[in-house]
């Protein structure tokens, strides 16, 4: 489980350890995905190869290869991602929530324990992306981006933001808190406030915000009035405690960013969708022109938004395809009320939506694949998990 977490875009591990994480990977996928029952689970995954396959061929027929390449290595990570999500039925049936999320907490506990080693010593190795610099000690990574120092911290003892072996604090963040949700949900209280405090230490505005909505849910479902009053005590504690730290995070998201040329993080964000409804019409057919958008928007805005531009009215199915399936994984989670089903929610939500902020979803083998078998849990019953060979094991 923490090779699959390890794979593909978000991990920095292929930087420093070149080709021999996914050479693993697709072994795993060979041994564990099933390739003699090919099946694409769930129909989800199907809506969108299509759309990557017609992107990619219509800007190859408009001798337009660079976009026809890239739309074609989308159309390539999503098809390894289904077998990675039979791989990860197969390997693990209804253990999954549990394998990912201890697999979490292990990451969890090494970035700790680096944080700790940079207070020692500032030993490290470095590996550089363009203008992107990564930085490990073997145990966490910390980021300069064009000299800027996104991996700084703004409250924390420690010099930089716990962001394990992930390229930025953001993404580990979104990946902590569906290890969070099943903590709290199985009521393993030690192990949740361990990656609560790891929530803390990466100082992503987004799994603050998803974790405080966390515990607000988990204080709806306690009967016991005595252990409700012990959460929400101990809730508002944290709350005074780190209010002076919460609002600066949220002034310097909502404020003056050198990360953002002068904007700020959540006006990238805003610019960036208001562009899109704006200029809806000029982009509604796939493959238009996205020249005005780098005018409009910058280099950095307008190298989130180009998959959307791009794709026009197909990113509209695209959009529509993945929200019905997050439909249908709630309406399972709530009909069955398995541990499994609600996992599979939180992760499949959580992870679509940090996608469609930062384009993981579309470019990242781990996300993609992650979300596909969330997805896909909506159609299985737990008699058809167990089934599986090796599921369990």
């Amino acid at each position: 489980m923490i090779l699959i977490l390890l794979m593909n875009g978000a991990s920095v591990v292929p930087l420093f350890i070149p080709m021999l994480p996914q050479v693993i990977l697709v072994a795993l996928v060979l041994r564990h995905a099933r390739l003699d029952r090919i099946r694409i689970e769930p129909p989800v995954a199907a809506a969108i190869s299509l759309v990557f396959l017609a992107l990619g061929t219509g800007a190859a027929l408009g001798s337009d290869l660079d976009n026809a390449l890239r739309f074609w290595k989308l159309l390539g990570n999503s098809v390894v991602a289904v077998f990675v999500a039979r791989a990860l039925t197969a390997r693990y049936g209804e253990t999954l929530p549990s394998a990912y999320s201890h697999a979490v907490l292990a990451m969890s506990v090494a970035g700790l324990l680096g944080l700790l080693l940079s207070l020692l010593t500032d030993w490290h190795i470095t590996a550089a992306i363009g203008d992107r610099v990564y930085n490990t000690n073997l145990l966490n990574v910390w980021l300069l981006d064009s000299g800027f120092n996104s991996s700084q911290t703004t409250f924390s003892p420690f010099p930089y933001r716990l962001q394990s072996f992930f390229d930025e604090p953001g993404t580990y963040g979104m990946l902590l808190v569906p290890a969070l949700f099943h903590f709290l949900d199985t009521d393993r209280r030690c192990k949740a406030a361990v990656i609560t405090l790891c929530v803390l230490l990466t100082e992503s505005a987004s799994a603050w915000l998803l974790t405080a909505l966390l515990f607000v849910f988990q204080a709806t479902r306690i009967k016991r009035a005595t252990d409700k009053a012990l959460l929400i005590t101990v809730i508002g504690s944290v709350v005074i405690a780190a209010f002076p730290e919460i609002v600066r995070l949220y002034e310097i998201k909502a404020g003056i960013d050198d990360a953002y040329l002068n904007n700020s993080s959540f006006g990238t964000r805003s610019l960036e969708y208001d562009y899109i409804f704006g200029h809806w019409l000029t982009h509604v057919l796939p493959l238009s022109s996205v020249s005005s958008a780098y005018a409009e928007l910058g280099t950095i805005s307008s190298s989130y938004v180009t998959w959307y531009i791009f794709g026009g009215v197909a990113f509209v199915v695209l959009f529509l395809s993945v929200l019905g399936g997050l439909c249908r994984a709630l309406w399972a989670a709530r009909r069955e009320g398995s541990t499994q089903q609600r996992f599979a929610f939180v992760l499949g939500a959580v992870l679509f939506s940090s996608g469609f902020q930062r384009t993981a979803f579309l470019d990242n083998i781990m996300f993609m694949s992650l979300v596909y078998w969330a997805l896909g849990r909506s159609r299985f019953s737990a008699h058809r998990i167990k089934a599986l060979p090796h599921a369990g094991r």
